[in-house]
């Protein structure tokens, strides 16, 4: 019995620790100016700077921003930098920012990962979006709701607020080759009105896996073990 018991110990102890990863980071560090708005400069912005991912919006690109970014959320080594920005957009006929409605969506696999996480630090101006509605999907089609952000109405120099968004509980995105989380944004009032995102992560846990020893080592352990016992026993009598 005592055997057996030594055995299962061992096969535990040869059981992998789950650790941290960062699947995908953007810190949107790439612009060379202030409130940048040519191309070149957002698509830097929207491409991954750590790990593997896509970050693509369907914004009007004339209302992609840059403006001073925060180490709120930042990955390690990375500096405070830039923060990206969309803005309401024009008006319109309808009177209503055109950009209200539009979204962005990140996408990665989390192949080998569970307890995936999303975070990032969001604020917006008096005027901008003050709604981010969160889906999550594994085929860009059918999306499931998640919940909603309410971004921070900060004065202009504030870094804005760490927002996590917590998927751990949710089976359905563990282990897949294509995780896609929509924002979609809402509630912008003028055309300058904006929001602000800084160090968006994606993190999950690595889906701890055992290695079975070879039966030679456990037999090697099993009879140390035994021989300890025998030793005791003699020593005590």
């Amino acid at each position: 019995m005592k055997i057996r018991i030594l055995a299962a110990a061992l096969v535990l102890a040869f059981s992998s620790v789950a650790s941290a990863t960062e699947i995908a980071v953007w810190n949107f560090n790439d612009a060379t100016d202030s409130n940048s708005t040519f191309a070149g400069e957002v698509v830097a912005m929207l491409t991954v700077d750590k790990g593997a991912g896509i970050l693509t919006t369907n914004v009007v690109e004339a209302n992609i921003r840059d403006f001073a970014g925060s180490v709120i959320n930042a990955s390690t080594g990375d500096v405070a930098g830039q923060a990206i920005s969309f803005q309401g957009g024009d008006l319109g006929t309808s009177l209503s920012p055109v950009n209200n409605g539009r979204n962005f969506t990140v996408q990665v696999s989390t192949l080998g990962l569970e307890d995936i996480i999303v975070s990032m630090a969001v604020r917006r101006t008096a005027s901008g979006f003050n709604n981010l509605a969160v889906e999550y999907s594994t085929d860009n089609m059918v999306f499931a709701a998640f919940g909603n952000i309410v971004p921070t109405d900060a004065p202009i120099t504030a870094a804005g607020a760490l927002q996590t968004i917590d998927l751990s509980a949710i089976a359905a995105v563990e282990n897949v080759a294509s995780l896609y989380v929509r924002f979609t944004m809402t509630g912008a009032s003028t055309a300058t009105g904006n929001i602000r995102l800084d160090n968006l992560r994606v993190e999950g846990t690595e889906i701890p896996t055992s290695v079975v020893p070879e039966p030679t080592t456990i037999a090697s352990a099993a009879l140390g073990f035994v021989a300890f016992v025998v030793a005791r026993r003699r020593r005590a009598a």
